[in-house]
């Protein structure tokens, strides 16, 4: 069974990341699942002003996220930076 080594920078589960391995998708380099990449390219973009609020808040509403399963940490990124959200749904865990 491979080691847990990572901690996923979105929801904060722990995973195995292999820098050797040329099998593993790109996106295990920060986060554990392909939903969670989802979130960190929004946020990224968001931060790097590629997107603003309101294109990030469309993005969002357009994944199927579990927001009591995310770090409060980037809820309240979420919640403070993007603040056209219709978020009535995040809570903080």
């Amino acid at each position: 069974m491979p080691t847990i080594n990572a901690k996923c920078q979105i929801c904060g589960n722990g995973y195995h990341r292999c820098a050797k391995c040329k099998d593993i998708p790109h996106y295990k380099n920060v986060v554990d699942t392909p939903e969670c990449f989802g979130i960190y390219c929004i946020l990224h973009e968001y931060r790097e002003n590629v997107i603003n609020g309101t294109e990030a808040t469309e993005r969002f509403e357009r994944l199927d996220i579990k927001y009591d399963k995310l770090i409060p940490a980037i809820n309240g990124v979420i919640l403070s930076k993007v603040s056209k959200f219709s978020f009535g749904k995040i809570v903080t865990i």
